[in-house]
Order: structure tokens, then sequence, then C-alpha cells
């Protein structure tokens, strides 16, 4: 894996929990 696609998804990986976070505060 390369460094890029390496960094690429620990963004996303860091997007989704922000987004589950998120979602959750919402339904509460």
């Amino acid at each position: 894996m390369s460094e890029e696609a390496a960094v690429r998804a620990a963004i996303d990986a860091r997007a989704a929990a922000l987004g589950a976070k998120d979602a959750a505060g919402v339904a509460a």
C-alpha cells in the first residue's frame, strides 16, 4: 500500500467515525 493510500484510508476512517458520532448525537 502506498503512503498516500494509507493516509487516505485513515482520513476516510476518521470521517466515518465522526459521521457516526454526529448521527448518534442527532438520534439521541
